[in-house]
């Protein structure tokens, strides 16, 4: 099964490794950038 924007969400449910593999490719720069924000002191922690 193709994982895409309108079945992730339930392939992830189902703990689909490939549901999470696309969370990471589609959103990973926008978390980085959170989690950089937010744990700018602690540059240790934020990997």
């Amino acid at each position: 099964m193709k994982i895409g924007e309108h079945n992730y969400i339930q392939q992830l449910r189902r703990q689909n490794e490939k549901a999470l593999m696309y969370v990471i490719e589609t959103y990973g720069g926008l978390l980085m950038s959170v989690i950089r924000r937010h744990l700018f002191s602690l540059p240790h922690k934020q990997e």
